[in-house]
């Protein structure tokens, strides 16, 4: 019987120089059942010129709308019975699709099956020193509220080998979103019922690179919130929502954009998600209503001062108090 395809989805927007390296590592997997499609998200450097010595990739050029859409793109060209997503400046380790390939056999009922990763410099040559602790208790199952509880992925895209006919019953990635789009991702697969298995192996690379789309402040800010948002699209029960306090979330996102905007000097913008935020959580408005009033007065850094010197003066009276 013949193994099943896997489709490999790479996009790509002005990271030519890293593609070739992220095209190699998919020709080196030792599961040699693939097909690689590359999406170009209307990228203005030479990426086609890239590709010449590579005569296997399915390349397709469409214009520029996002992360989000190059993937869907990518995935409306797939034949595979499974899906592979990675970006071009990031990269699989030899035996990443064996061995997700290897637990789907044995957990025929898994819909999604993750690994392990690490974050490289970009150079890929060591660690990035930079990584974030994440949780070693990976979840398994069905993990929606594990989801909802973390404001991170778990892994990312690269880590996931995902079957597509779930993929395509929830309509892919989420194009509003310009980031954490995988995010939101996991959490609608979860929300329609997906299982997810996890290998604590790693076998996957995410290059650190200084054009990284988390890096980019205001952009990753405004899709936290958005997705925050568009989670109330999705089946999931309200008692998800109580427990995780979603209105406290949605607050919490609407005031780390305002403090992007004020640092911004997009005051305008400042002061709406301030006011958004007080509106939906009462804890902490005094505080909000006060950044509120600085805007119109302090930078985001000398209200930042101002607001430290308060707390010093606060707490030297308190120690005052209790001598």
């Amino acid at each position: 019987m013949p193994k099943p395809l896997v489709s490999i989805v790479i996009s790509t927007y002005n990271t030519a120089q890293y593609l070739p390296t992220a095209i190699r590592s998919c020709l080196a997997q030792t599961y040699q059942e693939t097909e690689i499609i590359v999406v170009d998200d209307g990228s203005p450097d030479d990426t086609l010129s890239a590709l010449k010595d590579f005569t296997e990739v399915h390349y397709i050029r469409k214009t520029n709308g996002g992360v989000a859409s190059a993937r869907n793109r990518g995935l409306l060209e797939a034949k595979g019975e499974f899906i592979q997503i990675l970006d071009a400046d990031d990269y699989l380790l030899p035996t990443k699709i064996e061995r997700c390939m290897q637990t789907f056999e044995t957990q025929p009922s898994a819909h999604v099956v993750y690994t392990d990763f690490e974050q490289r410099t970009a150079d890929l040559s060591s660690r990035y020193i930079g990584q974030k602790q994440y949780i070693l208790d990976r979840p398994q199952g069905q993990i929606l509220l594990s989801l909802l509880r973390n404001l991170n992925a778990y892994f990312p895209p690269n880590a996931a080998l995902v079957r597509r006919n779930i993929l395509e019953q929830v309509g892919g990635f989420n194009e509003r979103l310009k980031g954490t789009d995988d995010w939101y991702l996991w959490i609608n697969l979860a929300a329609h019922d997906a299982e997810f298995r996890y290998i604590p192996e790693v076998l996957a690379w995410s290059r650190m690179t200084p054009g990284s789309l988390s890096k980019q402040k205001l952009v990753f800010s405004e899709a936290r919130l958005f997705a925050w948002e568009d989670l109330q699209l999705l089946p999931i029960p309200q008692t998800y929502f109580q427990q995780i306090d979603l209105n406290a979330k949605l607050a919490d996102r609407h005031h780390v954009l305002a403090l992007v905007y004020w640092e911004d000097r997009r005051l305008v913008e400042a002061r709406e998600h301030f006011r958004a935020a007080i509106k939906l959580q009462l804890n902490g408005r005094s505080g909000r209503r006060l950044l509120l009033m600085c805007t119109y007065a302090l930078s985001r850094r000398h209200a930042a001062q101002m607001i430290s010197r308060l707390v010093r003066l606060r707490s030297s009276l308190f120690d005052m108090n209790q001598s």
